[in-house]
């Protein structure tokens, strides 16, 4: 029932204009552009978290997505950091929220879906900062 109240009246134009898209041909087009885009992203954040995080950070780099998953020491608080980080306007996912159990917590979900800039640079490099914090009172 949620999901009907929700999505029972998608806007017609808006199913249009897709449809149209679609059957343009430049879907697939937009999707590898995208792909090679995410990619370089992909590749600058690996780059900046292995610059700016501790030692202590452990990460896989993905097969395709835009999201990587760091890797901390057990004990560590991605509770905390998400808070820490929140209130300096910096967005994280802490671990617990792919777990049913509040498992995780010593991991956390970075994106990259948006393009790289000097914001974001700073940003990640504060991030590393109370991470390194955090880890030092393990």
């Amino acid at each position: 029932m949620q999901k009907y109240l929700a999505s029972h009246s998608t806007p017609t134009l808006n199913q249009q204009v897709l449809a149209r898209f679609l059957d343009s041909g430049a879907y697939p087009r937009h999707m590898r552009r995208l792909r090679r885009s995410i990619a370089s992203q992909m590749a600058v954040l690996q780059g900046e978290v292995g610059r700016h995080f501790p030692g202590c950070v452990q990460f896989v780099a993905p097969q395709g997505g835009f999201c990587l998953w760091l890797r901390f020491p057990p004990g560590f608080d991605s509770i905390a950091l998400y808070e820490q980080a929140r209130l300096e306007g910096i967005g994280l996912t802490p671990g617990p929220l792919f777990s049913p159990r509040g498992g995780y917590r010593h991991c956390l979900r970075l994106s990259c879906a948006d393009p790289w800039s000097a914001q974001q640079h700073a940003r990640l490099q504060r991030l590393g900062q109370l991470a390194s914090q955090l880890c030092l009172a393990l």
